[in-house]
């Protein structure tokens, strides 16, 4: 997380509306460098945003993988803490590139070991007549495979309180990575909330209540 805030204050510091994360010791608010502030509140990851909005070059692909993603979570009722978590997931194994590939596996969550082998998951995109790389076709193939299957992880993540333990969570119980890099997880699922939270998606279960 460290080098990320570096790399986004050292190169992006005059398009930066905000960027607090307290172990630089500083901020930076309106393009410019201040002193700390929120600091309470931003140990655990960096709070980015742009003065005139968008993403960086670096990560607007990533950022339509969100977009394509978090509705297909939403409709099957996994709160905004238990989607985030699971996008933090994908980050971490593929920093949101469908096309990835290495290291035996690929696709956005490392498909790597059947049930959930890259092969298993380009076989299930053929039978549906989609590309192996296409996103919800990637998503709706973790949901329903895996031990557990990514669908039956529902309960076990809303059920949790913070985002930081919905990425563990899901880490831990369904991806199981030979390299875990946690933190890289735990910073893609706050870049993955910040971006469902601009896109106004309620959780399921506010949706009912409202009709």
């Amino acid at each position: 997380m460290f080098k990320f805030g570096t790399y986004m204050a050292d190169n992006y510091q005059k398009h930066l509306l905000e960027l607090i994360y307290t172990p630089l010791g500083f901020g930076i608010k309106n393009g410019a460098r201040t002193a700390p502030y929120a600091a309470d509140d931003h140990y655990d990851h960096v709070h980015v945003a742009m003065r005139k909005g968008g993403l960086v070059p670096r990560f607007a692909t990533g950022g339509e993988v969100v977009r394509q993603a978090a509705p297909i979570l939403n409709r099957r009722g996994f709160d905004h803490k238990a989607a985030a978590g699971i996008l933090g997931n994908a980050w971490g194994e593929s920093s949101w590139n469908p096309g990835a590939t290495g290291y035996g596996g690929g696709g956005l969550f490392g498909f790597t070991t059947s049930p959930v082998s890259l092969a298993d998951m380009q076989a299930y995109a053929a039978r549906k007549g989609k590309p192996w790389t296409d996103v919800p076709t990637q998503f709706k193939f973790m949901l329903g495979h895996g031990q557990p299957t990514g669908m039956a992880m529902k309960g076990p993540l809303n059920a949790l309180d913070t985002i930081p333990a919905t990425t563990e969570k899901f880490m831990v119980d369904w991806e199981r990575p030979g390299i875990p890099r946690l933190d890289d997880r735990i910073q893609g699922a706050f870049m993955a909330a910040d971006i469902l939270r601009d896109m106004n998606l309620r959780d399921a279960a506010e949706e009912k209540q409202i009709k």
